[in-house]
């Protein structure tokens, strides 16, 4: 090999220089290229994972929470409005779990909705003498959707009526991570 004539640490120097040259130049591109655009936003990049993702699709929607509040032996309500958005007719159902599950009644608690249509489901507790009557309401359609509903006793207020619009779509929206969870349609019907 020839004498140069150069240290290892004139050499180091020498890229280093040649390094910062190469980002200086490409940082002035970029200067240059902003400056071009105006106020055009160039699309931003993020190291950090970008990758929010809704909900697993087989996850019921929670509805906002219904708190009732009627006198001992009147009646709380809680009506949705289910809106079929699918091709298929589709049948829908009103049920209750939890410890006061027993007291609720739909009114009526079953549809069957044409496509694009919608149905009324009502579900009705008749407050107790004292105390609170806590149930979750599932609306189980195409999709799942709960609220959780209390129902006080008090002197304040007679009958209680509150109203919920439920949209029960098929999911139709195709992502990457659909691979991994369950087929769109709804479970057990079309559309």
């Amino acid at each position: 090999m020839a004498e140069t004539g150069l240290t290892m640490s004139d050499a180091v120097d020498s890229v280093r220089g040649a390094v910062r040259d190469v980002f200086e130049t490409g940082k002035g591109l970029v200067s240059d290229l902003m400056a071009a655009a105006g106020s055009a936003q160039l699309p931003s990049m993020s190291l950090g994972c970008a990758c929010a993702r809704p909900a697993a699709c087989w996850l019921p929607e929670v509805l906002p929470p219904v708190h009732s509040t009627v006198c001992a032996g009147s009646v709380a309500r809680v009506r949705f409005t289910v809106h079929n958005c699918g091709l298929g007719a589709r049948s829908v159902m009103l049920a209750a779990t939890g410890p006061g599950a027993g007291l609720a009644v739909g009114n009526p608690s079953t549809a069957v909705i044409e496509p694009f249509g919608s149905a009324v489901l009502e579900a009705e507790v008749t407050a107790p003498a004292s105390g609170d009557v806590s149930l979750t309401l599932w609306i189980r359609g195409c999709h799942d959707h709960i609220t959780n509903w209390t129902v006080t006793s008090s002197g304040r207020s007679c009958d209680s009526t509150h109203e919920r619009v439920v949209n029960d779509c098929p999911e139709t929206q195709h992502r990457w991570y659909d691979h991994f969870a369950q087929p769109h349609a709804c479970p057990g019907q079309r559309g």
